[in-house]
């Protein structure tokens, strides 16, 4: 095993820090944004959290409580987001950037290849987009198609896609169970290199298996959200 977890035994990596839910929680606590934006709301945990004005995009909401609590303005779109995207703005109902966003749609990588770039023309540079589901600890969770049991499917594949093609990017890999969380900032609302490398992105990457995986996880620095529960710990790596 190396200082990542990857070990032979079935389980690739190991996710010990806080669980995703309450990180975000934390992030959106000290960082205060002001304009939030999801994909993939399912039951709500995560857009329960945010007091700042929010839009929230899903094919089918399963809303168990209370989601708007102190929100100045919630808007909720029922529908896939490609569609989303294809008809409105977020800042047509944010009224500004997004300054923060968690992508946790279909589990396909080019699905969460399009919903990043999509939600990255919204943003400003500081903005932070958190992804889910992209450090799946065995290989049993990254088919493309789900069985059953737990499934990431394969959007890890975002993860060596933008090392390559946008190495402007900063990304954090955080160690918050189940799957981890990703945040990338450093964004470019104006970049164009994945809309017009998009095909060849996804026929390069779509293919690539768990053995990828391994050796992704092989060169991985994983942050320990644990060391992340403090304004100043949190203002190191992100700034809004």
């Amino acid at each position: 095993m190396n200082a990542f977890g990857v070990n032979n035994n079935g389980t690739l990596i190991s996710h010990g820090g806080i669980f995703y839910t309450k990180m975000i929680d934390i992030l959106a606590t000290f960082l205060n944004p002001r304009a939030y934006f999801e994909i993939g709301t399912d039951a709500g945990v995560s857009l329960k959290a945010m007091k700042c004005a929010s839009v929230a995009v899903d094919p089918q909401f399963r809303l168990a409580e209370n989601v708007i609590g102190s929100k100045p303005s919630l808007h909720m779109f029922q529908m896939p987001s490609d569609d989303f995207f294809r008809d409105h703005s977020p800042i047509d109902y944010l009224r500004r950037p997004i300054e923060l966003a968690f992508l946790d749609g279909m589990h396909r990588f080019e699905y969460l290849l399009r919903d990043f770039s999509n939600t990255e023309r919204y943003c400003g540079k500081n903005s932070i987009i958190l992804l889910h589901d992209c450090l799946p600890t065995t290989t049993e969770m990254i088919s493309r198609v789900h069985t059953r049991g737990a499934w990431a499917g394969d959007v890890w594949k975002i993860l060596p896609a933008l090392r390559k093609y946008r190495p402007d990017l900063q990304i954090t890999y955080l160690d918050c169970p189940p799957t981890g969380l990703v945040a990338i900032t450093n964004l470019d609302p104006d970049s164009s290199t994945i809309l017009d490398g998009y095909f060849s992105i996804v026929r390069e990457f779509i293919e690539v298996d768990g053995k990828a995986l391994k050796e992704f996880y092989s060169r991985l620095a994983l942050t320990k959200s644990a060391d992340l529960q403090s304004h100043e710990e949190i203002t190191k790596l992100f700034w809004l």
